[in-house]
């Protein structure tokens, strides 16, 4: 396997990246990083600086979504979608889903079905951060009890477009690999 160059601007890694729970999924195009996001379960990264307030937390697993990042020259290329196809094929079974976000993008989460739970000081970046919520099983199941009125039901169909089965992603689905890595438009798989 060929080694992996990160594209500039990635801050890659920090301390929850070596977590045993922690997953990474990455974009690959020409056998270079354009695009991350990783997953977390419990002692969140977004607890540290915000308190979830008790109407968002339904279900038993806390999970965060975090560091979603596409390089500047890949965005709008569909990379956006496949690594959100990713993400909701790894979260699905869960009940609760945090992300913290620059205040500017909280348009594009509310558009499937995120809420704002507020905002806090992201002591990690110095910044100003959105905090949002999204409770999984109404996502899949029931998407009417979102109550997000920039919810877009073509966007939800199209994250819940099965991902095709493979013998890495098999492997990967059921011994909870740390990372995987997706190849930019050919939908190929590879370990990273």
């Amino acid at each position: 396997m060929q080694k992996i160059k990160h594209a500039e601007g990635f801050r890659f890694p920090d301390e929850y990246d070596f977590r045993a729970d922690t997953r990474q999924i990455v974009a690959l195009k020409d056998g270079q990083a354009i695009g991350r996001v990783r997953i977390l379960y419990n002692n969140l990264p977004i607890e540290k600086d915000f308190e979830i307030p008790n109407e968002f937390a339904k279900g038993n697993t806390k999970t965060e979504v975090s560091k979603f990042m596409i390089e500047k020259s890949n965005r709008g290329t569909g990379s956006y979608l496949g690594l959100l196809r990713f993400i909701y094929h790894h979260v699905r079974d869960c009940g609760d889903v945090y992300i913290s976000n620059l205040p500017k993008l909280e348009k594009f989460y509310e558009r499937m079905g995120f809420r704002k739970m507020g905002n806090f000081e992201n002591t990690e970046l110095d910044d100003n951060y959105s905090a949002m919520h999204i409770y999984i099983p109404h996502f899949t199941f029931n998407p009417e009890k979102l109550r997000q009125p920039k919810f877009s039901s073509l966007l939800r169909k199209l994250i819940m477009v099965p991902i095709p089965k493979n013998e890495i992603e098999d492997f990967y689905l059921q011994e909870k690999s740390n990372a995987i890595a997706i190849a930019h438009k050919t939908g190929a798989f590879g370990e990273y």
